[in-house]
């Protein structure tokens, strides 16, 4: 790495060769888009970003470039992080590799959630926002679909009869609705598909992070029972947040079904659509997994976790 002091981070980008700028650049893009709030400097000699406290730091070096997300996200995301050589709270990743940019968002938004987390009434983790933009720029709709496509052929037990072919061409036909698969996305919901209806023809999506979204944490079922709470009351609800994301909360069949395909809240736990006979009462559903079985509960409403979040659907 050029041995020089550096006043900001596109003096210290303009100092290597072309091909590593454009994944320095990669990697500042993402993280301005994930945490809008947060401000740039050079601390340790490497582009910083700062959030309250320093949110991540990145470089280049001769052989890798190194991610430095704290010991926190090492650890949160220690079993996706696989070949890439790590330390208490570094990640390298080889010049000669793409970057892992599904790993890396996730690891975005979980420090974005730790450093923004005394903001909102001191609730453990903050939530990520949705843009009200809904038009995506050509680079993104391009990015957007390679993370689709790589989680797509990753994954063939979801979806064994389907091909990615088909599912492209329905994305770009339908590209209004690519605004609610990144919002999934950049909230940590790790999108896939999970049935075709050969008689609609519309490919249902579905949140398939392993733990509920990170993004989406902290908050409680619903506008009313948002405003039923007098004191600390959470960023956002979730039925709120849905709408917002143009998604649908799943339903209870719906994250039964989920769990054909695999484990998942094992650690954590989601709102679920709940019946208006149950929502009258003041009540809202929730489910998670322990002991290899899915268990759905009740809770007031007004509730929230930092350890609840929910999951989405879309139809396109």
């Amino acid at each position: 790495m050029p041995q020089n002091k550096y006043r900001n981070i596109d003096e210290y980008i303009s100092r290597f060769p072309v091909e590593i700028q454009k994944k320095l650049n990669q990697i500042r893009d993402m993280i301005k888009e994930l945490a809008p709030e947060s401000s740039e400097k050079i601390a340790y000699q490497m582009p910083t970003f700062y959030l309250n406290e320093n949110l991540v730091h990145f470089a280049a070096y001769k052989s890798h470039i190194g991610f430095y997300p704290t010991p926190s996200a090492i650890e949160a995301f220690k079993d996706e992080i696989g070949k890439y050589k790590n330390s208490k709270g570094s990640l390298a990743i080889p010049l000669d590799e793409p970057l892992p940019l599904d790993l890396l968002r996730k690891m975005v938004i979980f420090r974005v959630n730790e450093t923004t987390s005394a903001q909102y009434n001191e609730q453990i983790g903050g939530q990520y926002k949705v843009k009200k933009d809904t038009k995506l720029s050509d680079e993104k709709i391009s990015e957007l679909l390679e993370i689709l496509r790589i989680r797509f052929k990753n994954n063939k037990i979801r979806h064994y009869s389907l091909e990615w072919s088909d599912v492209e061409k329905k994305l770009l036909d339908n590209k209004d609705k690519l605004y609610s698969l990144l919002a999934m996305e950049e909230t940590g919901g790790e999108p896939d598909v999970l049935q075709y209806n050969s008689e609609t023809d519309k490919y249902l999506f579905v949140d398939c992070s392993v733990q509920s979204p990170e993004g989406r944490r902290s908050l409680c079922y619903d506008k009313e029972a948002l405003e039923s709470r007098k004191n600390n009351k959470p960023k956002d609800s979730a039925v709120n947040m849905a709408t917002e994301m143009g998604i649908d909360i799943l339903t209870e069949s719906q994250y039964r079904e989920l769990y054909k395909y695999g484990k998942f809240d094992t650690k954590t736990s989601s709102w679920i659509k709940t019946p208006d006979n149950v929502r009258a009462f003041g009540g809202a559903i929730f489910g998670d997994c322990r002991y290899n079985t899915v268990f759905v509960y009740h809770n007031g409403a007004e509730s929230y976790y930092k350890a609840r979040g929910f999951r989405g659907c879309i139809l396109i």
